[in-house]
């Protein structure tokens, strides 16, 4: 993610930056992933990416795919696909306290139709996976 965070531009890095709503807000566990409708969702729109740059950001969903046994993989990529596809996929980076050139942002999330991955490092990793076929 920090590659593809860094090749964006400065008003993409922008669109991609999330702040956060309310100090209530869900940051992992389950309120974190829930399938959210079109609307709510926050980050930049895989529309707003160059070729490259979507490229980048296929390498990173092949990347938190890959530790995934391949039918659980294809699977993923086929509910997906069903769901509108990269496209419609949107890549967020979440500040959370202090940040630095370093570290711009504490957690990341793809998020799309019945798909929701959210990865926080922290002195260890948190990964919460939310995928459904069934749409709201």
């Amino acid at each position: 993610m920090t590659k593809l965070y860094q090749a964006l531009s400065g008003k993409q890095q922008q669109m991609a930056t999330v702040k956060q709503r309310d100090k209530g807000e869900e940051k992992e566990h389950a309120g974190s992933i829930r399938i959210r409708k079109d609307k709510e969702r926050r980050g930049i729109p895989s529309a707003e990416l160059s070729k490259d740059q979507l490229a980048l950001a296929k390498e990173v969903m092949r990347a938190v795919l890959n530790p995934f046994r391949k039918e659980d993989v294809d699977e993923v990529m086929k509910i997906v696909e069903k769901n509108g596809g990269m496209e419609k996929i949107r890549f967020g980076f979440f500040p959370d306290g202090a940040t630095n050139p370093k570290s711009p942002w504490h957690f990341w999330r793809l998020e799309g139709p019945g798909f929701v991955w959210n990865y926080r490092v922290l002195d260890h990793v948190h990964t919460y996976v939310n995928i459904s076929s069934k749409l709201s």
